[in-house]
């Protein structure tokens, strides 16, 4: 694999061609995740990306060991090497990283949740249900980036704009407002 990407693809089609034959699904998994990979190395955002050619030599040098097929850890090996090339073809994954061009569209996206919630905080009275309705739209858009840290201070927000039974959540009183106020403005750091 060191010579270069051209010659490393064939050789992943016949690995997963073997595969086949072999009808053996840890195998089939393991080429299948081999490839994602392969084809995620041809995207120049990602070919210099460290865990994926990591993920990739560990790959080939687990293929490159004598008796690895009857190795009594091979199943093994092949599933935890599959897991970690998928990880590194997925973005937004535990181990590779969130996709520039998404992470740029649900900034855009935020942005304009943000303005709406400002916006209804200046009406006369404020509306609290359109800042909610606002930051529940921000976990949807973050949720399938797993932007945990952004979830997490909008939930906070939305717990602070439930009203409990019998109580009014009333955006003019001061206290209330600022207590609102810096929750967005966490929300906005993050």
């Amino acid at each position: 694999h060191s010579d270069g990407l051209l010659d490393f693809r064939p050789v992943v089609f016949e690995l997963c061609a073997l595969a086949v034959e072999l009808n053996d699904s840890d195998c089939l998994h393991f080429s299948e995740a081999l490839a994602t990979a392969t084809d995620r190395l041809e995207d120049p955002i990602y070919q210099d990306e460290p865990q994926l050619i990591a993920a990739l030599s560990a790959a080939c040098e687990c293929l490159v060991d004598d008796n690895s097929l009857e190795h009594p850890l091979f199943s093994e090996r092949i599933r935890y090497l599959a897991h970690r090339l998928e990880h590194c073809s997925h973005p937004g994954s535990a181990a590779g990283h969130p996709n520039p061009t998404l992470e740029r569209i649900f900034v855009g996206e935020a942005q304009e949740r943000l303005e709406a919630m400002h916006e209804a905080l200046e009406l006369l009275p404020p509306d609290a249900y359109a800042i909610k309705s606002a930051a529940e739209e921000i976990v949807h858009l973050a949720e399938p980036l797993e932007l945990y840290d952004i979830i997490d201070r909008a939930r906070l927000l939305i717990i602070r704009l439930t009203p409990a039974p019998g109580e009014n959540l009333d955006l003019d009183i001061p206290e209330t407002r600022d207590h609102v106020l810096d929750r967005i403005a966490l929300l906005e750091t993050a």
